[in-house]
């Protein structure tokens, strides 16, 4: 197995080996080149055991002794080598022995099995004891006074290696080996290591490595959309993990051979995938570039098995720097222009970036676990996720999250959007192909059946009762003196509320700290007041508001109350016993809140139409559900959106969203009601709510407007023809209508045949007609007002 050697520029001492090794090899003559030697034992299918021994310290030892006693020891130092061999390797032939710069290298060989590598590692350092121990008691019975002196500094490290005969021997193979052997002198490879690299070297020229795969879900529909193909060691192996598979082969120069083989082994099962599944591959960025990778070889596989390119995606892992863009997107084209897609991976870890994704235009961009863990406590995560999945529209990928682990990561992800992910509490990777998790598809049917209609969970505005403050009152007969103290012993209340213990300790008045203390500031005004009761001093017409009224209005109703008394605290009291007190609310409170409550909808509208986002369009809807009043609901997509958009690209799609928005606005406007809702949910998916009678009406309306004005989206040749022509997953050259517009209508009464509980129940009854009212073709609207479904087309 030849093996692609690759130089690790920023590897000093492997630089300084690679120095030594064109001066050396430049020096010696052709035909005695150690290097051309060993290759003729290769061919003649031997194998070749190298030990590089190298001199510990040799340049601090040159400055102690003279030249002519470095080369003298250097001279011996090869003679002792060769005796070492004789009484060592006395079973094995000595190839040669000679200088590697500053060090000696041997080349053994033998007409028998290499020596495993325990074996051999025994009889190296047996061989690198021999050598010392000569050549101290060479130095020993030395006369020279600077030879003397190196006795007791002169020490050495010993690396080795075995480079195997096989059908194709490159130059490569003894490199490799000579590379080994080096850095195990120099340490960079421990025990544990060593034993892990000959097992590696096992397992590629064996092939033995099993292939898992892990589902990746549409959350949408709940439906696999594909795999993605993960290499394991062999059970029980200390290669078994990839997390030490990889990074082995990486560092021995291995993970070319490494890939090749695991990514052929993955192909074989692909023929089992059904019609239109995908099958995700890891590459590294670097094996895109290096000869020996062959996407000819790939499709190959494929074809065999009854697929096309477009069925593989090449996922190339961010955890490695793209330093020349141009170069890699040149490469990654080269594959594209065949049919394979792209995804990044690990994008959010190690060198990911914006930047990347951006320069790469990937198909897919996967998010890495790192910030898909405790995603559902982490608002920060989130925010970075949903810019993610904002950059991602525009450039028309797919984002996708990896490893999901439990119930909270997966409903958080599903609430900001994703379409797709994986991870264990998906489905853990086995093979061929496993199942989706029992907890997956018990969840499915109870949450994510809402995401068909695109609805998250309830977050009603909050009311009166979530911000009051409880606050000590004080009975109308109180004197003055008492609220006096009160305001002592709390400097930071603003007012107390004066209840009527006659009325059931219900609110009558307020008395505010700044307006007391100036009336008891006035001339004679402590000697009029201090000791009178406090009605004479309460404001007897104060804010009191219910406890379940929203913030927003009891904001409307403080700020237009007369400038004396706009500062002054709101009193909550119980919405179904007015009498019962609950606490006051400061306007500070209030309007902090209220600022809060506008950046959070601002940030929940939809960023290409302005229109309200889900918080709205679920505080809108509950508020009907909890009234019990009679209401319509209008849930409107578009169809043939996503091949428009693939056809015209992002940003006339971006045009065709805010004029389906724009004409939604102006009917409702224009035949609706005052308070009527139009909701962007995301997408190509707007809701409206309104009343019964309106219903019908809006919607004959806005598929008439949306009838009239789509076809000018189009150019004119697809305008003429009816449809655009574009390409489907399979492959296939299909013809997609003209866009038009299906809405779902659903209109709840009081009566028991059409009321409804809650959001989920709505949201079912949406999702089944939406399904009847897609199966129409051209612009259509189904409803649910009668026990016939009413139909209207345009």
């Amino acid at each position: 197995m030849g093996y692609k050697f690759n130089l690790n520029l920023n590897d000093i001492l492997y630089r300084k080996f690679m120095n030594k090794l064109e001066l050396v090899v430049s020096k010696i003559p052709y035909i005695s080149n150690p290097l051309v030697t060993v290759s003729y034992y290769l061919k003649d299918r031997q194998w070749v055991g190298i030990l590089y021994l190298e001199i510990v310290n040799l340049d601090a030892l040159k400055e102690k002794a003279g030249k002519n006693t470095i080369e003298s020891m250097l001279n011996q130092v090869q003679i002792e080598c060769k005796n070492a061999i004789q009484k060592i390797f006395s079973k094995y032939l000595l190839i040669k022995v000679c200088p590697w710069g500053d060090d000696v290298c041997t080349f053994i060989t033998s007409n028998n099995s290499p020596p495993s590598v325990g074996e051999f590692r025994k009889l190296a350092y047996d061989f690198r004891n021999e050598v010392h121990n000569n050549m101290r008691e060479f130095l020993a019975r030395s006369t020279d006074v600077e030879g003397i002196a190196l006795l007791e500094q002169l020490n050495f490290h010993v690396g080795y290696s075995i480079a195997e005969p096989h059908n194709r021997v490159k130059n490569t193979d003894i490199y490799r080996a000579l590379k080994e052997s080096f850095l195990i002198a120099k340490s960079k490879y421990n025990l544990d290591e060593l034993k892990a690299l000959e097992l590696l070297k096992k397992l590629i020229e064996e092939k033995n490595f099993n292939i898992v795969y892990q589902p990746l879900v549409n959350l949408s529909t709940g439906k696999v959309i594909g795999y993605e193909a993960l290499t394991r060691g062999p059970k029980g192996s200390i290669l078994e993990s990839p997390a030490k598979l990889f990074p082995l082969a990486e560092k021995a120069n291995l993970l070319y051979a490494l890939e090749k083989v695991t990514r052929e082994k993955a192909l074989e099962k692909i023929g089992q995938l059904t019609k239109g599944e995908l099958l995700f591959l890891n590459i590294n960025p670097s094996i895109l570039n290096d000869p020996s990778f062959s996407a000819g070889r790939t499709k190959e596989i494929l074809l065999k098995n009854g697929k096309l390119p477009q069925n593989v995606v090449f996922e190339i892992t961010e955890r490695t720097a793209v330093t020349n863009f141009a170069a890699f997107r040149k490469a990654l084209e080269h594959y594209r222009k065949q049919g394979f897609k792209i995804a990044i991976d690990d994008v959010g870890a190690g060198y990911s970036s914006l930047q990347s994704v951006a320069e790469l235009k990937p198909d897919f961009i996967k998010i890495d676990r790192s910030l898909i863990a405790n995603i559902n406590t982490d608002s920060t995560k989130q925010a970075l996720l949903e810019t993610f999945m904002t950059f991602s529209r525009k450039i028309n990928s797919t984002v996708i999250a990896e490893g999901i682990e439990n119930e909270d990561e997966l409903e958080v992800v599903t609430k900001l959007g994703l379409s797709i992910a994986q991870g264990f509490y998906i489905a853990r990777p086995s093979a061929p192909f496993p199942d989706l998790s029992d907890s997956f598809k018990s969840i499915f049917q109870k949450k994510l059946l809402k995401r068909e209609y695109k609805h998250f969970e309830t977050n009603i505005l909050p009311t009166a009762k979530e911000i009051v403050t409880p606050t000590p009152p004080v009975s109308i007969n109180e004197q003055v003196k008492k609220v006096v103290s009160i305001f002592h012993e709390d400097k930071y209340l603003t007012a107390v509320v004066v209840v009527d213990p006659d009325a059931g300790n219900k609110p009558v008045g307020l008395i505010t700290r700044d307006k007391l203390f100036y009336k008891l500031g006035e001339q004679y005004g402590f000697d009029l007041y201090y000791q009178r009761e406090v009605k004479l001093l309460m404001d007897n017409q104060p804010l009191i508001v219910k406890a379940n009224m929203d913030i927003d209005i009891v904001s409307r109703i403080a700020m237009e109350r007369d400038p004396e008394k706009v500062y002054d605290p709101i009193i909550v009291v119980d919405h179904e016993d007015d009498k019962r007190y609950l606490g006051i609310i400061s306007v500070q409170k209030l309007l902090d809140t209220v600022s809060k409550l506008k950046l959070k909808l601002a940030r929940e509208s939809n960023p290409l139409t302005g229109l309200p986002g889900n918080i709205v369009i679920e505080s809108e809807l509950m508020k009907r559900v909890k009234k019990n009043i009679p209401y319509a609901v209008l849930y409107l997509d578009l169809d043939s959106f996503k091949e428009f958009n693939d056809r015209y690209g992002f940003e006339r799609g971006d045009i065709a969203i805010k004029m389906t928005g724009r004409i939604i606005s102006d009917t409702v406007s224009k035949f609706g009601n005052k308070d009527d809702l139009v909701g962007h949910i995301g997408g190509d998916d707007f809701i409206i709510i309104t009343t019964p009678q309106k219903a019908e009406t809006i919607s004959h309306e806005i598929i008439k407007s949306f009838a009239e004005t789509v076809t000018s989206l189009y150019d004119e040749s697809d305008r003429a023809r009816g449809y655009i022509s574009t390409v489907d997953r399979e492959g296939r050259r299909v013809k997609v209508p003209i866009m038009s517009v299906s809405i779902a209508g659903i209109i709840a009464n009081t009566d028991e045949t059409n009321k409804f509980k809650d959001l989920d129940q709505i949201a079912q009854i949406a999702a089944a007609l939406k399904k009847k009212a897609k199966k129409i073709k051209g612009n259509s609207c189904v409803f649910n007002n009668s026990d016939n479904v009413n139909m209207c087309l345009a």
